[in-house]
């Protein structure tokens, strides 16, 4: 072999790259994405969906006041009072007086008015309450109906004045804005007073228009303030 003569190294061997992890792909749906934050949050989506609900709750409630107190709902018998009112007729009894303004010792002269609306009346009765210390019953007029049998009491300021249609008379008579009694007072005090109708809706001992089914059909009762100079 001659000296002279050179090797040459033998080549690298080549390069391997280290093996890479895989890669997510780049792009996932935002469903799996929430899907996979709602199973590694689950305290917390927990707790996120509660406080949804109780404020939910806590805005219904505030609604529900709100509307209540502005907006107050109708009472069961609202609904059907418009109604009730076509079927019951609005009978009424008033008391009418000439002036509201009298002087002491001058005569006051008080009518008892009644309107059956339409309906058939065979009897009544009317409790008038006064004030002795301002008014004197001085006089009871005649009977207004002639078909009808009267009586009546005077009692601690209660006046009460019944009638009932006599039997011999047919048909029953309809009210329409009827005298039935009037009553005589004299002033007695300086001040205002009252003379009222005692009535109470259902009651059986106070005013009432009894038709010719026997049922009161009375559902409003005037009476009038005066002035006593």
């Amino acid at each position: 072999m001659d000296p002279n003569t050179t090797f040459s190294s033998p080549p690298p061997p080549p390069t391997i790259p280290p093996p890479q992890p895989p890669t997510a792909p780049l792009k996932t749906s935002r469903l799996s994405s929430f899907v996979y934050w709602l199973h590694t949050h689950k305290k917390l989506a927990l707790t996120i969906v509660s406080v949804i609900i109780l404020l939910g709750l806590l805005f219904f409630l505030s609604y529900s006041s709100i509307k209540e107190l502005f907006l107050p709902p109708k009472s069961p018998n609202s609904s059907s009072s418009n109604n009730a009112s076509d079927v019951l007729p609005s009978a009424s009894i008033t008391l009418t007086t000439p002036k509201v303004k009298y002087s002491q010792s001058e005569k006051i002269l008080i009518t008892a008015v009644a309107d059956s609306q339409n309906q058939f009346i065979t009897g009544f009765d009317v409790l008038i309450k006064f004030d002795p210390e301002f008014l004197s019953l001085t006089d009871k007029k005649s009977p207004a109906l002639p078909n009808f049998d009267y009586f009546g009491s005077n009692e601690n300021g209660l006046l009460q004045t019944s009638a009932v249609q006599k039997a011999s008379i047919t048909p029953p008579q309809v009210f329409k804005n009827q005298k039935l009694f009037e009553f005589e007072f004299t002033a007695k005090k300086s001040g205002k007073t009252q003379i009222n109708i005692v009535y109470m809706p259902n009651s059986t001992s106070d005013s009432n228009l009894i038709d010719n089914n026997s049922q009161d059909i009375l559902n409003n009762a005037k009476g009038v303030e005066i002035t006593i100079d």
